[in-house]
C-alpha cells in the first residue's frame, strides 16, 4: 500500500476524486493509517496510547479554513513529518457540498445528528442524510473501541461562521444535563486563544452534541469567517493549531484547573426559530456575531409576534433569516452563571 502514499499526500483532492473509496490501510514507520471510507481516515500509533481524538470538519461544505488545516495535517502525518502519539480519526464531512463549496446541497448536515434518530427509518433520503448516518456509525465505533481500551475521548468539530464576529474565535459546548464540563476542555480553549465560549441550554441535533451523548468531551469550534478555499490566513488560528497539534503529538494534560475563569462564558438564553415566511430581523443584515442589545430592543418580527430582549443585556449569534421555516434563525445569549457548570 505504500505505493499509494504519493496519491494520498494531497488528501483534499484525493478524497473528492474518490467519493466511493474502498477501505484501505497504509503502514507508516510508527503506526498504521486506516482509510475507512472517503474522507474518513484514522491513525493508530504502534506504541501505547491513552487518548482517542476525533477531528471533524466540512460538516458545512463552504467552511474551508478547518478543511485546509485538517488536510494539511493529514498530509504531514502521511509524509511522516508529524508523528502522532494518540489515536486520531479525521473526518471530512459533507463531501458533496465541499466539492462545490456550498454550505449544503439539500440538507443542513449539522441538523442531522439527533441521537434519537440514529436507528429511525429515514423519512427522506438525501446525500447529507446518508453521509451523516455514515459518520455517526464511524463515531460510535471509534469511541466504543476507545472505551474498551480505557482511553479518554475527545471530539472537536471545526467550523467557520458565515458572518463577521466581534469574537472571531469561539466555541459552542453541548448541553450536558446534570453533568459538569471538564476543566481540561477549558484549558484547551484558553491555550487555543478561543475568545468566547457558548454553553448550550438544551439538547440539539449538532455533531458535537451527538458525540457528547456517547460520554465524549466535545466542542464545536468556530475558527473565523467563511472564505473561499485557499484564501484563508491560517496564522489567525496558529494558537489553536499549536495547541491541538501538541495534544496529538504528546498527551492531553490538564495544566490550569481554573482556565475557565479566564474565558468569556455565555449561556444560550433562547433559540429563535423562524415560524413563517414573514420572518425578518430588526437589525442590519451585516451585523456581527456577539452584537449586544439592551432590554426591550426588538430583534425580529414574525407571524407569531415580536422577539424582544428580555434581559438587561443579550448578545446574538448565528442570525440567519434565510433558514427554512421551523429551523433556528438565531441564538440569544446572556452571561453564564458558572457555579454548577464546571467540575472542580
Amino acid at each position: 500500500m505504500r505505493l499509494l502514499l504519493a496519491e494520498h499526500l494531497n488528501f483534499f483532492n484525493y478524497t473528492l476524486a474518490r467519493p466511493t473509496e474502498l477501505p484501505s490501510t497504509l503502514y507508516l514507520t510508527h503506526g498504521e493509517v486506516l482509510l475507512h471510507a472517503a474522507g474518513v481516515l484514522e491513525y493508530i500509533p504502534d506504541q501505547p496510547y491513552h487518548h482517542c481524538i476525533l477531528i471533524s470538519c466540512g460538516i458545512h461544505g463552504n467552511e474551508m479554513a478547518p478543511i485546509e488545516w485538517c488536510c494539511q495535517l493529514i498530509e504531514d502525518v502521511l509524509a511522516e513529518n508529524v508523528l502522532l502519539q494518540q489515536r486520531v480519526q479525521f473526518q471530512l464531512g459533507n463531501l458533496d457540498a465541499i466539492a462545490v463549496q456550498q454550505r449544503f446541497v439539500e440538507t443542513n448536515m449539522n441538523r442531522l445528528f439527533d441521537p434519537k434518530s440514529c436507528l429511525a427509518p429515514l423519512a427522506t433520503d438525501t446525500s447529507e442524510i446518508r453521509r451523516s448516518k455514515q459518520l455517526r456509525q464511524y463515531t460510535i465505533k471509534f469511541f466504543d473501541q476507545a472505551t474498551t481500551l480505557g482511553c479518554s475521548q475527545y471530539h472537536f468539530d471545526l467550523h467557520t461562521a458565515i458572518r463577521a464576529s466581534k469574537q472571531p474565535l469561539f466555541a459552542v459546548l453541548p448541553w450536558l444535563g446534570e453533568q459538569r464540563y471538564a476543566p481540561i476542555l477549558f484549558d484547551f480553549l484558553k491555550q487555543s486563544e478561543i475568545q468566547a465560549v457558548l454553553l448550550s441550554a438544551q439538547p440539539t441535533s449538532t455533531y458535537s452534541y451527538f458525540s457528547s451523548t456517547l460520554g465524549v468531551i466535545s466542542a464545536t469550534l468556530e475558527l473565523g469567517q467563511v472564505q473561499p478555499f485557499g484564501t484563508h490566513d491560517l496564522t489567525l488560528i496558529q494558537a489553536f493549531t499549536r495547541t491541538l497539534t501538541r495534544w496529538l503529538t504528546s498527551a492531553p494534560l490538564l495544566e490550569d484547573m481554573n482556565a475557565w475563569q479566564q474565558l468569556t462564558l455565555f449561556q444560550v438564553s433562547r433559540e429563535i426559530k423562524k415560524t413563517s415566511s414573514t420572518f425578518k430581523f430588526k437589525f442590519p443584515d451585516d451585523i456581527a456575531n456577539f452584537s449586544c442589545f439592551e432590554r426591550g430592543a426588538c430583534l425580529a418580527e414574525d407571524a407569531s409576534g415580536k422577539v424582544v430582549v428580555e434581559h438587561d443585556q443579550e448578545w446574538i449569534v448565528f442570525p440567519n433569516a434565510g433558514v427554512p421555516i421551523g429551523e433556528r434563525a438565531m441564538l440569544t445569549l446572556v452571561r453564564a452563571h458558572t457555579d454548577q457548570l464546571i467540575s472542580t
